[in-house]
């Protein structure tokens, strides 16, 4: 059996401790995983118009100014980060948004593109959808203050007429005496059933994204043919 004079093992102690020390060192210096703080996760485009808020038709009025906001999410990150819109291939403009004038020609950003500090970038395309509600004329069948000579099993025509600035389909109600009839993108019906008196009607239409107009009551006047009366 063999023994290490102490003064070896002594000496032996320091450079391991030397060792793993410098091993500790230079594991701290061992770079860490990216940081993935202001990392986007996603990119959302609304519109602003007369302060309502629209994130899914991005539908204006094209008679109105209006406003393109980019939101991102995590907002934490929106202060550190670029933003460029673009038509197409063309930027229009750079910032967190853009101003929509209501002139026909002026042309409004189709995408968005988002950029951090170490130039990594999102993409977001999207569709502004210039449109005015639906509205309905003023002339209808029967007219306000008609007298109209039929009896119950006599159809009353009904007609009216409605305008829309895109050519998308429109439906309408027809409201007779508070009873509503779902007539589909008709515009003019005939209705039996009516007895001898005093009526109203009414129209509403709406178009593929929920704007709608009504028209006003018309009123108008059955009178039995034979006598003329009202009752």
């Amino acid at each position: 059996m063999s023994f290490v004079p102490a003064k070896f093992l002594r000496l032996l102690n320091i450079c391991l401790a030397l060792t793993l020390g410098g091993l500790f060192v230079a594991c701290l210096d061992t770079p860490s995983d990216p940081d993935t703080s202001g990392r986007v996760e996603s990119i959302k485009v609304h519109i602003v118009q007369n302060d309502k808020v629209d994130s899914t038709t991005l539908k204006i009025n094209p008679r109105e100014s209006a406003t393109l906001v980019a939101a991102v999410y995590p907002n934490e990150a929106i202060d550190n980060l670029d933003f460029f819109w673009y038509y197409d291939e063309t930027i229009l403009g750079i910032g967190k948004t853009f101003p929509v004038s209501p002139d026909e020609d002026y042309v409004i950003p189709n995408a968005l593109l988002v950029a951090d500090a170490e130039n990594n970038t999102k993409k977001v395309e999207f569709n502004v959808i210039r449109k005015s509600a639906p509205s309905l004329g003023m002339e209808t069948i029967p007219h306000e203050g008609d007298v109209i000579e039929a009896d119950e099993f006599a159809p009353i025509q009904f007609h009216w007429s409605a305008k829309n600035s895109s050519k998308e389909k429109l439906t309408f109600i027809l409201e007779i005496d508070k009873t509503q009839y779902n007539v589909g993108s008709l515009t003019r019906v005939s209705q039996s059933g009516l007895s001898v008196g005093d009526h109203s009607f009414r129209v509403i239409v709406f178009d593929t994204y929920g704007d709608s107009d009504t028209l006003k009551w018309v009123n108008f006047t059955i009178t039995d043919p034979t006598t003329g009366a009202k009752q």
